[in-house]
């Protein structure tokens, strides 16, 4: 199969060879006019317009060439609207699915680092509607973008994107997101990643360096967080324990718990605990609210290489910062910045 680079090698082979049949006819109609006067009036006639159909093919290739160079260099820019291409919805429960995009063209790629988020805009019963989503399982370079969407009873976006199928394209631009600011929301490991990317084993003499990471998430408060976990779980991070308490109302709305199963299983320093508010018969996982005798039984204790990061409903954050602050950590504040201990998203 030809590569995307050889194709357009030989189709601006094909211009030269345009150009140099242009020259010829070019010079047949001089000579023809020149020398061949009494030559019927047609045949002058007919050189002109197959000259002209020429010129208009030799142009016609440059531009269907300069398209294809620039489609080759195409990628998710911030700034641009793209239209994306569904190619997968994926229906991980009775009112969420993940949508995967994938860009029209082999060449390109997206850039979406640890942490960002993008935009996606639609017109929605006649007014332009945006929205934020965090994509799962980010990659420095992807050819596919993931969104989890959790369809609400009073989510335009969500929605209208449940009304969508595979084949239909969405507007979509981005990534966004500043690993360098202090208060941004979407770093809570950013530092402690990049020390340990730089530092490897290493890392393990810092005093500072993080060893313990315990995590709350409740519903679809799961997306960023699986961000996290596909980085620092998967990757040797020398983290000799992170732990997960996951909460929803029911066992139908646990999102990706096959996944997370998965990854747990595999890596032994990574556990994950469930609670449900309503729990089926024979639940073994832990019932209820989130309380702190939880906290105090599945999360690490404070220290200064441990960590916690929050993400779920404002009442359950507003809940696990209190008891948090009750177990000894550093006070938790819902507008958090990457440094803090209690950091929520």
């Amino acid at each position: 199969m030809t590569s995307w680079p050889g194709y357009i090698e030989d189709q601006l082979m094909s211009i030269s060879n345009l150009g140099l049949t242009l020259r010829l006819i070019l010079v047949l109609t001089c000579v023809s006019g020149a020398y061949l006067a009494r030559l019927r009036f047609s045949l002058m006639v007919i050189t002109i317009l197959f000259s002209i159909a020429y010129i208009l093919a030799y142009f016609n290739k440059i531009i269907k060439c300069k398209k294809m160079i620039s489609a080759v260099k195409r990628k998710m820019h911030g700034s641009k609207w793209t239209q994306f291409q569904i190619t997968c919805i994926k229906k991980i429960s009775k009112d969420t699915s993940i949508y995967t995009f994938n860009i029209q063209y082999p060449e390109g790629s997206l850039h979406l680092p640890l942490g960002h988020h993008v935009q996606v805009r639609a017109m929605i019963h006649g007014r332009q509607t945006i929205r934020y989503y965090t994509p799962i399982f980010p990659s420095e370079t992807t050819k596919e973008l993931q969104l989890m969407v959790k369809s609400y009873s009073n989510g335009t976006m969500s929605k209208y994107l449940s009304t969508l199928h595979v084949g239909q394209t969405v507007e979509i631009r981005g990534p966004f997101g500043n690993p360098t600011s202090d208060n941004n929301q979407h770093y809570p490991l950013q530092k402690e990643i990049e020390t340990y990317r730089k530092m490897g084993k290493e890392s393990n003499s810092n005093e500072e360096t993080l060893t313990q990471l315990g995590i709350v998430a409740g519903g679809s408060g799961i997306t960023p967080v699986l961000q996290v976990l596909h980085e620092i779980v998967t990757n040797p991070y020398h983290l000799e324990n992170i732990s997960l308490i996951y909460a929803n109302e029911t066992v139908d709305d646990i999102l990706l718990k096959n996944e997370l199963d998965e990854m747990a299983k595999k890596h032994p320093h990574f556990q994950i605990h469930y609670v449900l508010h309503h729990p089926p018969k024979g639940w073994k996982g832990e019932r209820g609210y989130i309380t702190k005798r939880m906290l105090q039984k599945y999360l690490p204790r404070y220290n200064k290489q441990h960590k916690l990061l929050v993400c779920g409903p404002l009442e359950m954050d507003e809940l696990v910062l209190r008891y948090s602050k009750e177990l000894g950590w550093n006070k938790g504040f819902q507008k958090s910045r990457s440094n803090d201990k209690v950091f929520v998203f």
